[in-house]
């Protein structure tokens, strides 16, 4: 009869030392590992801001060879690694160490530098951090798991993988793909801190002024082509790109372009669009430190997560 080993799923609020503590063990890894490292990244929910996680730090090396990596197995077990070979994932080299009380504290994954699994994990880990919505869904499906699976961690991690392969699939095309949709940001000081510029759709909310990249035109240029055809306002430049941005509202990528205006812009004012649907476009100043209102589309209460990380 075969017994499987049950062990405890603990979650744990997110602890800002767990950087630091990442910080520190690259730093004795790159030391340790000069000669045949090439990148080392945090990884994990540990690596994700605000979400509960495993109090485990897990650590990505992109070596230039496991083989010759392979040769330094007496390295890591002087730095505490249990040295376990793949493990069950074909070109991986896969290493764990315990605190000081026994508990396990870090692990280690280590794949070629030309391996596909870097790109998959390292997108996996900024997707969350640049979508909050997500980090968010991921996290209730952990914390799920783990009331349902409370001592068994290998039911606890198959159950993730619908998850965790959906998400996937949404930053590999987030990382691959060219934006379709231009969104121009335009900022400003008010008494209370910087201030954004947004409108009221007739129709479908408060939004940022945003619009379809079009055949041969940059996502620069159709940013500030939506800021005239939305706002009526023509004299502006490009300050720099704020990165792009995956929405669920028809799977599209936008790219964000802070922008500098030279010309005197009022508390609010009224637009009449001149594409052909004359919308009424009712602009105003929200500040960027508060939260959107109920008023707000949804698609773009999201994307005001991921611009106050990057303002």
């Amino acid at each position: 009869m075969h017994f499987c080993r049950m062990e405890r799923v603990l979650l744990v609020p997110h602890d800002p030392q767990w950087k630091h503590q990442f910080a520190e063990e690259e730093r004795r890894l790159r030391s340790a590992l000069a000669d045949v490292v090439v990148d080392v990244h945090h990884v994990g929910s540990t690596s994700v801001p605000d979400i509960c996680a495993k109090p485990i730090i897990d650590i990505l090396l992109s070596v230039q060879s496991v083989v010759a990596l392979d040769a330094y197995d007496h390295v890591m077990r002087s730095l505490d690694y249990e040295v376990m070979g793949e493990f069950g994932i074909t070109g991986r080299r896969y290493y764990r160490r315990n605190d000081s009380n026994g508990m396990r504290s870090h692990h280690v994954h280590a794949f070629d530098a030309r391996s596909p699994e870097i790109a998959r994990h390292v997108h996996f880990r900024d997707f969350l951090r640049a979508h909050r919505q997500y980090a968010l869904e991921y996290e209730a499906v952990k914390l799920r798991l783990a009331a349902l699976h409370p001592h068994d961690r290998e039911r606890y991690t198959d159950g993730k993988t619908d998850c965790i392969q959906g998400i996937e699939a949404k930053a590999a095309r987030w990382k691959g793909e060219a934006p379709t949709k231009a969104c121009a940001i335009v900022l400003r000081d008010g008494a209370q801190g910087p201030e954004l510029l947004v409108f009221r759709h007739p129709s479908k909310g408060i939004q940022l002024v945003k619009g379809t990249i079009e055949v041969g035109e940059t996502s620069a240029d159709a940013a500030l082509r939506e800021l005239a055809e939305e706002a009526g306002i023509t004299s502006a430049r490009i300050v720099r790109s704020l990165g792009t941005w995956y929405s669920d509202l028809n799977n599209h990528i936008w790219e964000f372009f802070e922008v500098a205006v030279q010309q005197d812009l009022p508390d609010a004012w009224r637009h009449i669009t001149n594409d052909g649907k004359h919308h009424i476009f009712d602009h105003h100043w929200h500040r960027l430190a508060d939260p959107p209102t109920s008023e707000w589309h949804r698609p773009y209460r999201m994307a005001l997560d991921y611009l106050r990380q990057q303002l």
